[in-house]
């Protein structure tokens, strides 16, 4: 388990996880190129708690992108369940806005998201607290994502 973005002043209760040194502003971007560089698509985004409360912080940030008010205007009728999203690699930049909209604007837990990858072990969990918290189901692919986070701590 690996851990990036922590709120300041938070304290993780993941026990053992590796923590990166990756700032809270650069969260978004570094787990666009986790996703993208190595292929992790298709995704299932869930809500950690319900739609409408994702809803409520990322629309008003968002309105200016296309791509998300098109979600937003077919999601009304889905704003009170938890049903799956589905991410294609195309859909990766607007998942980077979502991420780094809901690290910046969200207070409570419900307010996040799990990402679940359908073809690789890796559940990835954006809580508004507790930064990005990545699962990773075995150590080959855990080395391939510290590789690639690693390179934006050097940069």
């Amino acid at each position: 388990r690996t851990i990036f973005a922590v709120r300041d002043g938070h304290e993780p209760d993941v026990v053992d996880a590796e923590i990166l040194e990756i700032p809270r502003e650069r969260a978004g971007e570094v787990l666009e190129h986790i996703l993208h560089k190595l292929h992790i698509a298709p995704l299932l985004i869930l809500p950690i708690g319900r739609w409408r409360e994702v809803f409520d912080v990322v629309t008003p940030v968002l309105a200016e992108n296309e791509q998300w008010m098109a979600i937003d205007s077919e999601a009304t009728i889905e704003l009170n369940t938890r049903d799956p999203l589905v991410c294609e690699l195309r859909d990766l930049h607007l998942l980077r806005a979502v991420v780094e909209t809901i690290l910046e604007h969200s207070e409570t837990l419900g307010q996040g998201i799990s990402i679940a990858a359908i073809r690789a072990p890796l559940l990835v969990e954006v809580e508004p607290a507790g930064g990005v918290l990545l699962t990773i189901g075995n150590e080959g692919l855990a080395d391939e994502v510290r590789a690639v986070a690693q390179a934006f701590k050097d940069a």
